[in-house]
């Protein structure tokens, strides 16, 4: 949890304060069911989320247990995520992941983290993910654009190729996160990464961050 009066702390106050009236709607956002977490964070790899918005009701509305997409044909999957694009190794991968909820899981989404790396598709992200929108854990996400955003306002850069499998990151942002906000924090940076701090051409005169972050004070300066 950071302090109050530090940066961290600044970020985290703000970060909330936008969110309130600036956070995106998607419809995996208002159920905490695990399934459809899970589901929907699967989807999400690879694709965005607009597409994945486009597909996601209507797949979960004909697929809502994992019984339901062990018993499906692979080409009936494939119908509905088309538009995701790789439709048929994601049908393949998808179809997978409720067999082993199935057979090994009795058909319950795990609650335990070392459980649902196991499955299949599931890595720290989407294990952290569905434990934190679905279970309530207090627990960060890092993605390439967490990555970015912590990159660009506290100059915290990985040495890792892909920052994203760095646990120091992971350390780094699971302590900006306020007590009991870990849910609103997690989704406040993941939009703030889709609207504001754009990996190209990021809108810095918009951003309540501006004087707290060192990419935006360089902005300041010559911008």
């Amino acid at each position: 949890m950071p302090l109050p009066g530090s940066r961290q702390g600044i970020l985290a106050r703000r970060l909330l304060k936008w969110h309130g009236n600036s956070q995106l709607d998607y419809p995996w956002r208002r159920t905490q069911d695990p399934f459809a977490v899970l589901l929907s964070e699967v989807m999400l790899r690879k694709t965005t989320r607009r597409q994945v918005r486009s597909v996601f009701s209507s797949f979960y509305k004909r697929f809502p247990n994992p019984e339901a997409l062990d018993y499906a044909s692979a080409s009936g999957i494939e119908g509905e995520i088309r538009m995701l694009g790789m439709q048929k190794v994601r049908a393949r991968g998808l179809k997978q992941l409720g067999r082993v909820i199935v057979r090994q899981h009795r058909g319950v989404v795990p609650n335990q983290k070392e459980q649902l790396m196991s499955l299949p598709l599931v890595g720290q992200y989407t294990a952290n993910a569905v434990l934190c929108f679905a279970f309530g854990k207090e627990l960060p996400l890092v993605d390439t654009n967490v990555a970015r955003i912590v990159g660009r306002i506290f100059s915290h850069h990985s040495k890792k190729k892909r920052p994203q499998t760095d646990p120091k990151l992971w350390k780094f942002v699971g302590e900006l996160i306020p007590k009991g906000k870990a849910r609103e924090f997690n989704l406040a940076i993941l939009d703030f990464g889709d609207s504001l701090c754009l990996a190209s051409s990021p809108k810095c005169s918009l951003c309540p961050m501006l004087d707290i972050c060192d990419y935006g004070n360089k902005f300041i300066t010559f911008g």
